[in-house]
């Protein structure tokens, strides 16, 4: 498929380096040869060697910017994808949801009725929230210090 752009589809695969570069290579390259080999283009890289090889696919950052997506006072120029108000968000519904389910259960069992047990995924969301908060908190901390 060709792209407006002029770049072809690429698989980076991000590696520690040594053995595990190697196999990884060795994975694509074995890969490629079961297959026409112009359907996928791969590398795999270390970091520090994958990120000279993305500088070279990128054009330097506009002036006035250390980076994409940033001002050059480090500033971003958006806010970020998952923040305070998305938290919020997301905190209420969980919360909401457990008492609804909570609600639920109670009228179930009045009329001796089976329960609905919590979901599978309730302590990994609730573990999730409070990394979150705690990261925003930081984050908090460090621009008043900053």
């Amino acid at each position: 498929m060709s792209y407006p752009d002029g770049w072809a589809c690429e698989v980076l695969f991000l590696v520690p380096g040594g053995a595990r570069q190697q196999s990884t290579t060795s994975v694509v390259e074995d890969f490629r040869s079961s297959r026409n080999s112009k359907c996928v283009s791969a590398k795999a890289l270390a970091l520090p060697e994958a990120a000279r090889y993305l500088t070279t696919l990128f054009p330097p950052p506009p002036a006035g910017r250390d980076s994409y997506g940033a001002k050059a006072d480090g500033r971003p120029l958006a806010p970020p994808f998952y923040g305070e108000v998305d938290h919020l968000a997301v905190k209420t519904f969980v919360l909401e949801m457990s008492d609804a389910l909570q609600r639920a259960n109670t009228a179930l069992r009045s009329r001796r009725l089976p329960v609905v047990p919590q979901p599978p995924s309730s302590a990994g969301m609730a573990a999730f929230l409070r990394r979150a908060q705690a990261e925003m908190q930081r984050q908090r901390g460090a621009a008043s210090d900053g």
